[in-house]
């Protein structure tokens, strides 16, 4: 799939390029005697957290050999993990705190930005292929005689998830 593969190299880039802006800016400022507005701390650690989650992609696809679609559907389904299992941290440190929170915000905004996932998965069920991520044993369409009830399905498991995009 080498557009895929291209796409989420492209992605990881624009990632990686917008987090070495924002903290270059900041050396800058500290490197001036200016200082920090701690809005763009959080920024910095929201884009962090992003750019190391497309990291992870490519490092999946580039180490272990990983298809780029299911290496994207296991990386967004530990995003969804961090946003429906895990309790938010309590810390004493308000600092500490923020950047927790900032953290489990930027797992939702990668898990939204990452929606067309789904859709693959419904078009792959349609199309009989194997679903990424999530192999099938057949093409539900031809089980049940009705191509548009393939592509109207619910994709199995993440089909909750997907109603968290709408809301």
């Amino acid at each position: 799939m080498p557009v895929f593969d291209d796409y989420i190299r492209a992605c990881r880039d624009e990632a990686l390029d917008e987090l070495g802006s924002a903290e270059g800016k900041m050396i800058h400022d500290l490197e001036n005697g200016d200082s920090i507005d701690p809005a763009a701390l959080v920024a910095v650690v929201a884009m962090r957290a992003t750019a190391r989650r497309w990291q992870y992609v490519v490092d999946m696809v580039d180490g272990e050999c990983v298809d780029p679609a299911d290496a994207l559907v296991k990386v967004r389904d530990a995003a969804r993990t961090i946003l429906m299992d895990q309790r938010v941290p309590r810390h004493a440190c308000p600092i500490e705190q923020e950047f927790a929170r900032v953290r489990i915000e930027a797992a939702r905004d990668f898990y939204r930005a990452t929606a067309h996932v789904d859709a693959l998965t419904v078009l792959n069920l349609a199309t009989g292929n194997p679903t990424p991520g999530h192999p099938t044993t057949g093409n539900p369409a031809t089980e049940t005689g009705n191509a548009v009830h393939a592509t109207t399905r619910p994709a199995g498991p993440r089909s909750r998830a997907t109603s968290l995009d709408n809301s």
